[in-house]
């Protein structure tokens, strides 16, 4: 049968057969309801609905016990008995996910992305999503113990009704005026606790950082370059007139990846960063005298041209009977000289600078810097620490050169003469002007005349360009990990073995990816839910107060309202819920209008049981 059959068909019985006097002698008051705009009229059969000024009045029997209840359970408060668990516990777990929150922020300061498989925003949201849930909870269950213990003290309707009011949202809180509680209180902190949520996310980010450690690097890189490596080379018959003819197809593909800036890609393997570390490996060993100064003074009368800026390179063998180290008494030692002349000075009463430098054949420490497998030069040290010196057999019918690559690729690349002299009417030119010169050139206009030319000091420049082409030859002679070579040491008679696969030492630096945490932000979540716990725990103040399990249920409140609809004697006072539910839990009711005698067309509705 529908509800709608039940308000057609069924008839309307009373909550009980009880009665008692209220003012009039032998009065029925079987349902006492309070609609306030309802006439006099029957509800079912026999029964009169009484006059709103007797709604307000208390049906009470002997001993001011409701004549609905019989029986029932005693009234048992205390601290322990009463005690919340549920809202004390979902307080402890709020307390407990704060706690948390401020671990994992903590602990993953600095530590990598990649070491967590769960990120801190991740754990930080489960957290702060059970932290609000357990701090509405713990509400919730504050919210009934106030407005019990509200009850208890005694109040109007009016002032239940606010403390109920304040625990369903912020805006009654907000709007209490002089009539805020802790209630209220709790509802505000509570609501605003929601931002500690994002803040904690904002407390956790990650930052890029350059971590810096050792680290085993391995290099296939020649000690020293296998006789005639780089340069064909043609003898006179005479020991001192072996010369260098054409560069060898080897030397030929490194000067092609230097001339194209091909960058250096193998040799060194190991870094996963940033790294730099030292190698030791075919280079050259430089000895450069004092510079020499020569005063010129241009004139007019003589066309003689003055140097400004030269560079020249020589080469030649050493007789190894008398010069040569390690034991050697045959052969010879190459050497490639180097002058440099350049003038520094904007007078036309000058001077010019010229330096010459012996260039050898030695084992030589590169400082080097790799970007994964990309390796530069550091070229801030053109003069590289010398490790050990060797020697290459030269003897009257040799075909190749070991060094002569250099002298030759020197030649191309360098030499210059660029010389200064006068023309007409005080205009001096300048004549041999080249690449190299010209990006050395710091002062003055080519085609301005004048006596204001200076240039830089290409000495560096030259030294740097040896050292990176020795170390792209070193790379490339590499062939085989069973190259090996004893040399004596540069700085005492020592023997050292040397080879052309080693692992080196080295310092890595890499950029990772961190978890950094803003604790300014960690601390302003920690303050909202402090603030929001502090005002949740007033309102668990009382519960030792009451005598028996409450809620917020809306059966219990009726019970506690002594309301007819939930009466009978078969209900027994101080009952819990659960007792009132398995007692009349199956009393159908409806929420239903009112019948109409006047016939004003006004509606009036109230909650009715509906007899089976």
């Amino acid at each position: 049968m529908s509800w709608q059959d039940h308000i057609n068909h069924a008839s309307y019985e009373p909550v009980s057969s009880h009665t008692s006097t209220i003012g009039l002698d032998n009065e029925p008051t079987p349902y006492i309801s309070s609609a306030p705009n309802a006439k006099q009229q029957m509800y079912g059969q026999d029964f009169e609905l009484h006059h709103s000024q007797l709604d307000s009045q208390q049906r009470l029997g002997p001993n001011n016990i409701s004549p609905y209840k019989r029986g029932g359970k005693p009234w048992q408060p205390g601290f322990l008995r009463r005690l919340p668990f549920v809202g004390l516990g979902a307080l402890c777990l709020a307390f407990l996910c704060m706690l948390a929150s401020i671990f994992v922020l903590v602990e993953s300061n600095g530590k990598l992305v990649a070491d967590w498989e769960v990120t801190p925003n991740v754990i930080l949201s489960i957290l702060s999503a059970i932290f609000s849930a357990s701090l509405s909870l713990a509400l919730s269950e504050g919210a009934t113990i106030s407005w019990w213990h509200r009850a208890l003290r005694g109040g109007t309707l009016a002032d239940l009704s606010r403390e109920w009011s304040f625990s369903t949202g912020i805006i009654a809180s907000l709007l209490a005026g002089r009539n805020f509680s802790r209630m209220a209180m709790a509802s505000i902190f509570v609501t605003t606790a929601v931002i500690a949520g994002p803040l904690l996310q904002r407390a956790s980010s990650v930052v890029t950082e350059a971590s810096t450690g050792n680290v085993t690097l391995h290099a296939k890189i020649s000690p020293i370059l296998p006789y005639g490596y780089t340069a064909i080379a043609y003898s006179l018959g005479d020991l001192g007139e072996v010369m260098p003819e054409a560069i060898s197809s080897n030397f030929s593909t490194v000067m092609y990846e230097y001339n194209q800036r091909t960058p250096i890609t193998s040799g060194i393997t190991g870094c996963t960063g940033n790294c730099s570390a030292v190698v030791q490996a075919a280079g050259v060993s430089v000895s450069c005298g004092t510079p020499e100064k020569i005063a010129f003074k241009p004139n007019p009368q003589n066309q003689t041209d003055t140097e400004m800026f030269a560079v020249t390179t020589g080469y030649d063998v050493v007789n190894c009977t008398t010069e040569c180290r390690n034991g050697q008494t045959y052969g010879g030692k190459e050497l490639v000289t180097l002058s440099v002349s350049f003038t520094e000075t904007t007078n036309c009463d000058g001077y010019r600078l010229t330096t010459t430098c012996n260039i050898t054949q030695a084992v030589v420490e590169y400082q080097v810097n790799l970007s994964g497998d990309t390796i530069t030069l550091d070229s801030s040290n053109a003069y590289l620490p010398e490790v050990a010196p060797y020697e290459t057999e030269v003897n009257p019918q040799v075909t190749n050169s070991s060094l002569g690559g250099i002298y030759l690729a020197s030649q191309d690349l360098f030499e210059s003469n660029v010389t200064w002299y006068f023309q007409v009417a005080s205009l001096y030119m300048l004549s041999g002007l080249g690449v190299f010169p010209t990006e050395h050139l710091e002062a003055g206009d080519p085609s301005a005349g004048g006596c204001q030319f200076t240039w830089r000091d290409p000495t560096t420049d030259i030294l740097s360009a040896y050292n990176e082409i020795m170390f792209r030859t070193a790379l490339r002679a590499a062939v085989n990990d069973s190259m090996t070579y004893n040399l004596t040491l540069a700085s005492n008679s020592d023997k050292k073995t040397f080879t052309s696969s080693s692992d080196i030492t080295g310092t890595q630096t890499t950029t990772q990816n961190v978890f950094n945490t803003n604790f300014k932000y960690l601390a302003a979540a920690i303050a909202v839910m402090v603030v929001g716990m502090l005002a949740v725990a007033p309102t668990f103040y009382g519960w030792w107060h009451l005598g028996q399990r409450v809620s917020m249920n809306p059966i219990g409140i009726s019970n506690a309202f002594d309301s007819p609809i939930v009466a009978g004697e078969e209900v027994p006072f101080n009952a819990d819920v659960n007792t009132l539910l398995n007692t009349v839990g199956d009393r159908k009711v409806i929420y239903t209008e009112l019948e109409q005698l006047d016939g004003d067309g006004t509606k009036v509705y109230t909650m009715r049981r509906v007899a089976a």
